[in-house]
């Protein structure tokens, strides 16, 4: 089987995150489940997602420029409307396109492949450790990507274009290389002491075993890592495998005892696009982003799985792991970085008894992240637009730095309305758009006048 594209790595990812979370939350009731009593605070103001050390220069400077001729290139565009077959690539202008893509993506692959081997290059020379991690991450060689080779022709009498086959030895090269790569990025981590390293690379490791990977351990992780329960995480989710159940409970307790709940998601795709130069053409910046976070999509997930299991509706039952899961839900639900463990955490609030109020802020913030995020959508046609590759850049740039809760709340600022306001627009959109689908034709169903 052809391996993905990070293209399709990174959609695949992304929709998979999008998946968890919408399961989380809407499977969140609105009136907790009777539990034994446990004492509920109110709800505080939310924590600031910790800065993450960046290396470079300060995080816009040498972005202004180009924001400023994207807006100025996105404008002109919008004063000529497209014809049906043409979108808007940011510094080039007016392409034939088809189903919202153009019809030869030759040069955005070549312009793509250059602009990374400079980025890789460019992060390699930094004194930064986690830069130099990073740069070792995305050598990484995912194969021939299909969805970049150009299309010969279009219409009902053209055949669909052969796809490159990739030989034994070209394949056998590539995973050589990966696992050169890998086992570089596991040597780096055994004499760092720097956890966002450590934990780049042990992540790598899940997702592609073997050779040096033997040398790190989820010990090590959180020794590195203790205030992040995160790292707990890991070590619960190894132990639960190996059937360990007094490591498991002791890795819970560590985690609902830590500080902060920090996936570090982002990190390398903010560091990519920093290392580019100012004045990189759009279609690059793009092209980089989109890589690397393919390569970031593809890294194995944490222990969330084992955390669900070991503070389900039974588990709570018990006093002891009530309270681990009760400290776990106060955690995550105010101190992740990420959406997703924040997710979690409102989800195990439910389950150990958080009074439905409490619930409700935290569902309201919830609905106002997503619909300060919905302007992040890419609609057909404008994936290559100077608009939307400005508002890639600063989601990534955001994320790197604040974590995607602090870039989410920078959203929210953005748009100049309050939570509440934003919370009911959201849930104002969800209603119409189900009436929407309830009175379409296709859905079997007939709205009845009142």
């Amino acid at each position: 089987m052809t391996p993905p594209s990070n293209a399709t790595r990174a959609t695949v990812g992304s929709a998979v995150v999008v998946l968890l979370l919408a399961l989380v939350w809407q499977g969140t009731p609105d009136a907790p489940v009777p539990h034994a009593a446990v004492v509920a605070e109110a709800v505080e103001p939310a924590v600031s997602a910790p800065a993450i050390p960046m290396p470079g220069p300060p995080l816009m400077d040498g972005f202004a420029a180009v924001y400023g001729e994207a807006a100025s290139a996105a404008a002109a565009a919008a004063s000529a409307p497209l014809a049906a077959d043409e979108i808007e690539v940011c510094g080039i202008g007016r392409v034939k396109a088809k189903g919202g893509q153009p019809l030869d993506r030759t040069f955005f692959a070549t312009a793509g492949d250059a602009a990374h081997q400079r980025v890789v290059a460019a992060l390699a020379q930094q004194p930064d450790e986690l830069a130099r991690a990073a740069a070792l991450l995305l050598q990484r060689d995912e194969g021939p990507s299909h969805a970049n080779a150009p299309q010969a022709c279009e219409g009902a009498d053209c055949a669909a274009p052969a796809e490159p086959q990739e030989s034994d030895p070209q394949r056998q090269a590539r995973a050589g290389a990966n696992a050169t790569q890998r086992d570089a990025l596991a040597q780096m981590a055994v004499a760092t002491r720097s956890p966002a390293v450590y934990t780049l690379a042990w992540r790598a490791c899940r997702a592609n075993p073997g050779g040096a990977c033997q040398m790190l351990s989820t010990r090590q992780l959180a020794t590195l890592d203790p205030t992040n329960a995160d790292a707990w995480l890991e070590v619960a989710s190894e132990a639960d495998q190996r059937g360990e159940t007094g490591l498991v409970d002791e890795a819970l307790y560590r985690a609902s005892k830590a500080s902060t709940v920090d996936l570090r998601w982002g990190q390398v795709s903010a560091l990519a696009l920093r290392s580019l130069p100012p004045g990189t053409p759009a279609i690059e910046r793009r092209a980089v982003m989109e890589r690397a976070a393919g390569i970031e999509s593809a890294l194995a997930m944490p222990g969330l799985k084992t955390l669900m299991q070991h503070c389900d509706a039974t588990a709570v039952r018990d006093g002891n792991r009530l309270q681990v899961c009760a400290d776990l839900a106060e955690l995550m639900s105010k101190r992740s970085t990420s959406l997703l463990d924040m997710a979690i955490g409102q989800a195990l609030g439910a389950r150990v008894g958080w009074p439905s109020e409490r619930l409700q802020a935290l569902r309201q913030e919830r609905d106002a992240m997503v619909q300060a995020m919905k302007p992040m959508a890419i609609a057909t046609g404008s994936e290559w637009s100077c608009a939307q590759i400005e508002r890639e850049t600063r989601w990534t740039l955001d994320r790197g730095q604040f974590g995607e809760i602090g870039a989410a709340r920078m959203l929210i600022a953005r748009t100049g309305q309050n939570v509440a306001a934003l919370a009911k627009q959201y849930n104002d959109d969800r209603a119409a758009a189900s009436a929407r689908a309830a009175s379409s034709p296709a859905s079997g169903v007939v709205a009845l006048a009142p």
